[in-house]
């Protein structure tokens, strides 16, 4: 398996849970040539035996009573599969870069191993030739994901130029940016030092990585970016108007960026914050995002409505909460590199 995981909660359930529709943000899929491998250093891929694996699963609410067998660390609680998969389905890499436009793409749902795949349309005949079962199982045959792919669109041109991506993804557009602007920001951090194997001193580096680690801080990070991209994003030009769009600078992207993470960073070393638990313990994931939003937003109690986006240091510094953050670290802004190039 190459690249990372992305996850999306389906947008409708229809006909008693036969047809699920989702509607994310556009999904850019990067994959290079050349890969690391821990034997040879590099290796190179082949398009043609690569498939992008996608799941469809379900999760069951759980209670504080169904968590009473777990381990009673949070961190061991978060690492146990909290998803049961339905069917899966393979997307062939090299069939979707070829298309020249974008277009509707069909193909069949499987279940069991992805080393013993099997159709989940036998499963559906071979339960409606049997008469106990003949009534239970009227859905609709050949079961299949329908989605629509092409090649990434120049125009309009993106914010951040696509070379600033990293080379093997998959993640939504505006996530995508962020990680380009992240890139930016090492290249410039790694200009300034000796060498890469040189610790490095910036809290946007060091804080981002765990942002993205977890789900409710990226949730937040992405409500603030989304606000800032919007703002940022150049406005719709009229239909006469033949002069191309122009985006904003590179500069005044990566300061916004920096601004974003700053304003969250704060909160991986909040001791108020509990640590994440399983991600279907419902009430427990409930209090976590609740105080996440406490931190970073300003709320009408009387009217239980928004009022403003606050930074984090605001209630963390206030006298009355003077122990809500851990006494300063230096791994809070330290990033080490050249220890994650050793050991890759």
């Amino acid at each position: 398996f190459l690249g990372n995981i992305i996850g999306f909660k389906p947008l409708h359930v229809r006909n008693r849970g036969t047809s699920w529709e989702f509607k994310p943000e556009p999904i850019i899929v990067r994959c290079s040539e050349m890969q690391g491998d821990p034997r040879i250093g590099t290796r190179i891929i082949d398009d043609s035996t690569l498939s992008l694996y996608v799941e469809l699963n379900v999760s069951y609410r759980l209670d504080i009573a169904d968590t009473r067998t777990m381990p009673s660390s949070e961190h061991k609680a978060s690492q146990m599969v909290d998803e049961i998969t339905c069917a899966w389905s393979m997307i062939s890499f090299s069939r979707c870069r070829e298309l020249t436009q974008e277009q509707s793409i069909s193909v069949p749902l499987y279940y069991g191993s992805i080393y013993a795949p099997n159709k989940l349309d036998d499963l559906y005949k071979a339960a409606q030739q049997e008469k106990a079962f003949g009534g239970a199982f009227k859905l609709k045959k050949d079961p299949h994901l329908v989605f629509r792919a092409g090649p990434l669109p120049a125009d309009p041109p993106p914010l951040v130029p696509y070379s600033f991506y990293p080379p093997t993804m998959i993640s939504v557009r505006s996530t995508a940016c962020a990680l380009g602007l992240y890139r930016a920001c090492l290249a410039l951090q790694v200009a300034k030092q000796h060498s890469i194997f040189v610790p490095m001193s910036d809290v946007v580096l060091a804080s981002f990585e765990g942002i993205l680690e977890d789900t409710d801080l990226y949730n937040e990070f992405m409500l603030k970016w989304r606000s800032i991209l919007a703002k940022l994003a150049p406005p719709p030009q009229p239909c006469n108007c033949k002069s191309p769009p122009i985006n904003p600078s590179m500069p005044s992207l990566i300061e916004a960026y920096r601004r974003c993470v700053a304003e969250i960073s704060p909160l991986l070393h909040s001791q108020t914050l509990p640590p994440q638990h399983i991600a279907n313990f419902a009430e427990y994931q409930d209090y976590r995002q609740r105080l996440i939003q406490k931190f970073c937003r300003t709320v009408d109690g009387d009217k239980n409505v928004v009022k403003g986006q606050r930074h984090p240091v605001e209630p963390l510094s206030h006298a009355g909460f003077e122990y809500l953050h851990e006494p300063f670290d230096v791994a809070e802004v330290r990033l080490a590199a050249g220890s994650r190039c050793l050991r890759s």
